[in-house]
């Protein structure tokens, strides 16, 4: 049994306002659209939220978080990978976790 997360990605398409998702086995789908535009590919985190929706770098989510002595709050924050702390799953309580958008269809979700 592998202990690897799943290489899916997704990239936003502006020309249909949506996300297209692929993996390494078609690739090609999104090939145009890499080439096309400057929008980041966003990877799969490995985790699902609390009602089994993939969660991906660039979703919106909201869940209760760890805010050390201040306790803990809900919170609403982008998915985000950091090179010295990985995803801060850490911070979060992964059970209250719920994928509420993403930052190229709900913008208006962070402000």
């Amino acid at each position: 049994m592998s202990n690897m997360r799943e290489c899916k990605f997704r990239v936003y398409d502006p020309s249909q306002k949506k996300l297209v998702y692929f993996d390494l086995h078609n690739i090609t789908v999104a090939d145009n659209l890499l080439c096309q535009y400057d929008h980041p590919v966003q990877q799969y985190t490995g985790m699902k939220d609390k009602y089994g929706k993939d969660i991906y770098e660039g979703d919106v989510i909201r869940g209760i978080f760890d805010f050390g002595p201040a306790g803990f709050k809900e919170e609403i924050l982008s998915v985000d990978w950091n090179n010295e702390r990985g995803y801060q799953w850490d911070y979060w309580d992964l059970s209250t976790i719920e994928v509420i958008g993403n930052l190229f269809e709900n913008p208006e979700l962070l402000k």
